[in-house]
């Protein structure tokens, strides 16, 4: 049982601020990494691509970068629809993990992404609309059974084991620690070591799903 002053409303719409974070990590990071390069084969841009004197990764990068652009003002506007609505969130140049805090939703952000990336790949999906539907119908699936939009206390036994095993939740849960119950660098350094070491074996994952993916086209080229 949290203490009262963890249950108090303002900290509740703050914890949810972030879920409404993460929601949208999920479903439009796994979109824009699954069919970042089947529409682009789509459009008949991808052979164009691949002829300039752009390399074949400053597309992943791109990709990468676009997402970012793109997402970081969703960040931004939850945040702030949030503290419209009361959310108590903790912020202070003085404390060093809350400039953790940009780093660890940027980890949520790429390992959404990557995961993108992998699903192409591991579904092989053969169409942009099979790709984003795929991506959708599983960000959306995870955001309430992965501890992004639910609390775990609310989730099956089954569906709490999900939670404490997904990246993305380890990052999330460690911004809620710092943003909303004022945890110190020692209560966290463990979720930000084990995000960032999982950044990076998705992110790898996603580099060779990518390269996979590159090669199917090359041979059809």
């Amino acid at each position: 049982v949290l203490p009262e002053a963890y249950t108090t409303r303002p900290r509740l719409i703050g914890w949810f601020t972030f879920g409404a974070i993460g929601m949208v990590f999920l479903y439009a990071g796994f979109m824009g990494g699954a069919v970042a390069v089947v529409r682009e084969h789509e459009k008949r841009t991808l052979a164009r691509i691949l002829a300039s004197p752009i390399g074949s990764w400053d597309l992943f990068i791109g990709k990468l970068l676009g997402n970012i652009l793109i997402l970081t003002p969703a960040a931004l506007l939850c945040v702030a629809t949030g503290l419209a609505l009361g959310a108590k969130l903790e912020w202070s140049p003085l404390r060093l993990e809350h400039w953790l805090v940009a780093a660890l939703l940027l980890m949520v952000l790429l390992m959404c992404v990557g995961i993108g990336f992998i699903l192409t790949i591991v579904s092989r999906a053969k169409s942009s609309e099979g790709a984003s539907g795929l991506a959708l119908a599983l960000g959306l699936t995870l955001s309430f059974i992965a501890g992004i939009w639910l609390p775990k206390w609310m989730l099956a036994a089954p569906l709490r084991s999900l939670a404490d095993s997904f990246p993305v939740t380890w990052a999330l849960d460690a911004v809620r620690a710092i943003m909303v119950y004022e945890a110190s660098l020692s209560e966290v350094a463990f979720d930000v070591a084990r995000s960032a070491v999982a950044t990076v074996a998705i992110m790898a994952l996603a580099a060779a799903s990518y390269k996979a993916l590159m090669r199917r086209y090359y041979a059809k080229a």
